[in-house]
């Protein structure tokens, strides 16, 4: 991705604080989000964390079943920044493997 095109996207719609990051885990915080502005405005904290952060972790486990994302913490439920954290699985615990041995 053009680094000049993500950095416009990082400074517009959120702001992202990479915490750490390596080739098994990924942590960073988002302190601004464009999801959270728009579900304020509108009077649906609420129904926003539900339909946008409530999707998160599953979006990303049936992306790739050997990533996980652990979430205490998001703008939307009165924190100051949403907290992400991917982990890679080992192979063994992928959600995508198991759910294809259990139907087999």
């Amino acid at each position: 991705m053009n680094r000049e095109f993500a950095e416009t996207i990082n400074a517009s719609h959120y702001r992202e604080f990479r915490l750490d990051q390596n080739e098994h885990i990924l942590n960073f915080d988002v302190t601004k989000c464009r999801y959270a502005e728009l579900y304020r405005s509108l009077g649906i904290e609420e129904l926003g964390s539900i339909l946008s952060c409530g999707r998160d972790a599953t979006f990303i486990e049936g992306f790739n079943g050997e990533i996980a994302l652990e979430r205490k913490h998001t703008i939307l439920q009165g924190s100051s920044a949403c907290d992400f954290r991917f982990s890679k699985r080992p192979a063994a615990q992928s959600s995508n493997e198991k759910q294809y041995s259990e139907k087999t």
